[in-house]
């Protein structure tokens, strides 16, 4: 070699077919004598391998599909963006006001007083028959027992706090 040329030499990779590789087998093995009367047999050949990947061409028909998915894709955002948004519309017809119409007003009726209603309401203590509550007319009777469980509840909280601890 020379002082100019490249000592360099770069391995590089050849992939051979089943039918080279046939070849290549069959030079290097050795002749093998056959019995007489032997009948000669072919070689058997091997399939060729298949690869996961399509071939560099590719199919027109995935192309296809794939072009087509993309514009109905295209045209379906399309469609969807150039609507105008429905809620706030609605909104905005909900916010519209709109005065009532001008009516006079209608006079409101007092209730009448019987002589059942000017009564004052009375109501007896469950645990003290002696005690009677007694509320101003027109309290109704639910009114009055609401009323007179809060007082009792009231007096056992005072109770219990006068005494320092809980009874048991």
């Amino acid at each position: 070699m020379s002082q100019g040329e490249n000592t360099n030499i770069e391995a590089s990779e050849v992939e051979l077919s089943t039918d080279d590789l046939m070849h290549l087998s069959a030079i290097d093995a050795p002749k093998a004598q056959s019995p007489i009367g032997a009948v000669p047999v072919a070689p058997v050949r091997a399939t060729p391998k298949r690869t996961s990947t399509p071939p560099r061409g590719g199919s027109r028909t995935a192309l296809y599909v794939m072009g087509a998915t993309t514009i109905i894709a295209c045209a379906a955002a399309a469609l969807y963006f150039s609507q105008p948004d429905r809620s706030n519309s609605v909104v905005r017809q909900a916010l519209r006001w709109t005065p009532l119409p001008n009516k006079d007003p209608e006079p409101i009726e007092e209730p009448t007083v019987t002589a059942e209603s000017a009564k004052p309401v009375r109501i007896r203590n469950a645990f003290d028959k002696s005690e009677v509550f007694e509320f101003p007319p027109g309290t109704t009777q639910q009114e009055a027992r609401d009323a007179v469980a809060q007082i009792l509840l009231q007096r056992a909280v005072e109770r219990q706090a006068n005494t320092g601890s809980p009874q048991r």
